[in-house]
């Protein structure tokens, strides 16, 4: 995929996940942008949005 793309822009729902214990991590796209060598530039952060920390 790094022969014709070099960034991913996913919304950020599909960038973020929760853990077992209910903490936020990295879902498995970010681990697919990392491994195809992608930027991942994840969009519609809005702070009403956002899961709390």
């Amino acid at each position: 995929m790094a022969d014709y793309a070099i960034a991913l822009g996913p919304n950020y729902r599909l960038a973020l996940t929760t853990d077992a214990d209910g903490e936020i991590a990295a879902s498995p796209l970010v681990q697919f942008a990392c491994d195809a060598g992608l930027q991942l530039h994840p969009y519609t952060f809005n702070y009403v949005e956002l899961p709390e920390l």
